[in-house]
């Protein structure tokens, strides 16, 4: 392109100021106001795309020497702008600025492009790589396309309202790599899916104060994305649709403190297979929560969010205050799988690491019975009376009580059957071999002195099934007791 072919005067004073990088004001007009009207624009505030393609790319008439930067205000640009696979040295930067077609810069390699408060239908980007930040921050715009674009310093989409197309992706960010921190925040909102699938970011990741609307669907995808620090969902967050983190590796915390999330009769968060450091969700939760075989150091939950918990591995949970472990069990049964062992374990080794036993007994308690109610009905019956005589274990005083009460009656019925040994003492006669048909070992030996009859064989026939349901009963708390001694 030669000067002469240039139309307008805004045309002419960004080609002037163009060797020296300085920043050129077409104008004042804010282009994301609602209702603008771009033929507010004068014919002379009219900067044609190819205009601007032809001082970025070299090779197509722009002389480029020494050139750094790019710098537009307040100008409408027309036609498409199209560096597709272009090598732009020079920083692009526009403000205020309204384009009548969507930007291509696919595959291009910049130095930096930052385009704040502007109106664009539409940022084709994907494979983008940039030498420093990606800004486009408080702008309008339609579909924004990112996949496996390299950002060597911040993407900054701050205050950004992004208005897809219907059952069209509002930010399509697959397999991105970002060098410093991404952020979605002041405002940032979205008529569409936030796709973070496979992305790296070396930083944080920052959601703060943005609303994603996608509902029915998935509000932001970040299957198996990571993230070298935090990522924020936090004041003032909005969701409508799933939080999708299956496979995140966040080293960080994953924070939804204060967060609004919405999808009814669906998963509100998904962090099935996830690596995180610390969850907190702490948030008003309309769906459920899918933890099943994420990995934890640190979960901070509400309690009564229906959660999917099985294979979830996690090393402290952090309320404040510590609710009883009543709530916590009730937690567990809201989940809306069917019954599994391994969440009930997992909250059980979690008291005893804090050396609360009594609650992890309390715990391993209650999953025996949840277990036993999915039984059938022989089965549950057994379950049941294991449940009675000691708490499946867990609740040996209940055992030794039993064992007391039979003696204390046994007692009294054999009194009445003179026991002749070993003692001229009916009483301790009748005690001694009450304990002795009770207990499975037979100590004292009596049984083979002596034979007892009508109410007394019945009792005898009575303790003796009694004592051993009671050892059986109480063998695996024993041999938990001695297996932790040994550890």
């Amino acid at each position: 392109m030669h000067p002469n072919d240039l139309r307008t005067d805004a045309e002419r004073r960004l080609w002037k100021a163009f060797p020296d990088g300085d920043r050129v004001d077409i104008g004042t007009a804010d282009p994301t106001a609602e209702g603008f009207d771009p033929d507010e624009y004068d014919p002379d505030q009219r900067v044609r795309a190819e205009v601007i393609s032809a001082l970025l790319l070299r090779g197509r008439g722009g002389d480029g020497g020494g050139v750094t930067r790019l710098s537009l205000r307040g100008a409408r640009i027309t036609g498409r702008l199209d560096l597709n696979g272009g090598e732009i040295a020079a920083e692009v930067i526009f403000r205020r600025c309204w384009f009548d077609e969507p930007i291509d810069v696919e595959n291009a390699h910049v130095r930096r492009l930052s385009v704040s408060a502007c109106r664009i239908p539409g940022l084709d980007a994907n494979r983008i790589r940039t030498d420093g930040p990606l800004g486009l921050t408080s702008c309008r715009i339609g579909e924004v396309r990112l996949a496996g674009a390299h950002v060597g310093g911040n993407l900054d989409l701050g205050g950004t309202v992004i208005l897809a197309p219907q059952d069209r992706p509002a930010l399509s960010a697959a397999g991105m790599v970002v060098d410093l921190n991404m952020f979605c925040e002041n405002g940032f909102t979205t008529s569409g899916e936030v796709k973070l699938a496979g992305a790296r970011v070396h930083g944080q990741i920052s959601f703060n104060g943005a609303t994603i609307r996608n509902p029915g669907g998935g509000a932001v995808s970040g299957q198996r994305i990571a993230v070298d620090q935090d990522m924020f969902f936090r004041d003032g967050f909005t969701a409508e649709g799933g939080i999708r983190l299956q496979g995140a590796q966040i080293a960080g915390t994953a924070d939804f403190t204060g967060a609004e999330l919405s999808n009814p009769g669906r998963r509100a968060v998904t962090c099935e297979g996830a690596r995180i450091d610390t969850l907190v969700l702490i948030s008003k939760i309309t769906g459920s929560v899918n933890l099943t075989n994420a990995r934890l150091s640190t979960l901070s939950t509400s309690l009564k969010t229906p959660t999917h918990l099985n294979g979830l591995v996690y090393d402290d949970l952090d309320p404040d205050p510590e609710p009883p472990v009543a709530e916590r069990i009730a937690w567990l049964r809201r989940s809306p799988q069917r019954y599994h062992p391994q969440p009930y374990e997992q909250l059980a080794r979690y008291y005893r690491g804090l050396g609360h036993d009594r609650d992890a007994r309390i715990v391993l308690l209650a999953k025996n019975r949840d277990r036993r109610h999915r039984l059938v009905w022989p089965r549950r019956t057994i379950g049941w009376l294991y449940d009675a005589i000691a708490g499946y274990g867990y609740v040996p005083l209940r055992a030794l009580c039993w064992l007391i009460a039979a003696w204390a009656i046994g007692t009294a019925v054999f009194i009445g059957q003179a026991v002749p040994i070993p003692s001229a003492d009916h009483v301790v006669n009748a005690a001694l071999f009450s304990l002795d048909v009770l207990l499975p070992s037979s100590p004292f030996g009596l049984e083979d002195h002596f034979s007892p009859h009508g109410p007394g064989l019945a009792m005898s026939i009575a303790l003796k099934a009694l004592g051993w349901a009671l050892s059986i009963a109480v063998l695996p708390t024993i041999t938990r007791t001695l297996s932790r001694q040994n550890t």
